[in-house]
């Protein structure tokens, strides 16, 4: 992974209009390569920013990579960056349940990934495009959210994001 990453840069690097895709790819190349490259990968989001503001899949990224890292403000920061009408998606709802959830608020986040647990077995109303819900993932956050394991749930869901 970090082969790669350093190859997505070098491409970056001598391209003279690098792709959004360009930065995403070296952004989850550095994921791959570990925790110990979440800075690097922040760094990697920014360069990205710098040349496509409000690009929506760096700034997921953002928003992912700082929760990991508990760095609250950050990710705030990069949500609040999000236009509104794309905060209502799923995907979004449940980054601010996982945000909500790193600055403290368990008591609150357990009772959102309920409700959105809720929803997913009703009507399925909670799914949109291509996002699909880790149900698993928010039956054992509904049950049991604390601030470190919505800071990894954060982690392993980028992980599992292909570059």
């Amino acid at each position: 992974p970090l082969l790669s990453a350093r190859d997505y840069q070098r491409a970056i690097n001598t391209s003279t209009r690098p792709s959004p895709s360009l930065y995403r790819s070296l952004v989850l190349s550095l994921v791959a390569a570990g925790m110990e490259f979440a800075e690097e990968a922040i760094e990697a989001v920014d360069e990205g920013l710098s040349h496509f503001a409000g690009e929506i899949s760096l700034l997921g990224l953002g928003v992912d990579v700082s929760l990991s890292q508990q760095n609250t403000q950050r990710a705030q920061h990069y949500f609040e960056t999000v236009q509104s009408r794309l905060r209502v998606l799923p995907q979004w709802q449940f980054r601010q349940v996982i945000l909500t959830c790193v600055k403290g608020d368990v008591e609150m986040a357990a009772e959102h990934f309920s409700l959105m647990l809720a929803g997913l077995q009703g009507d399925g109303s909670q799914r949109a495009g291509s996002w699909e819900p880790p149900l698993d993932v928010i039956t054992r956050l509904a049950a049991s959210a604390s601030v470190d394991e919505c800071s990894r749930t954060a982690w392993e869901i980028l992980r599992k994001q292909q570059p």
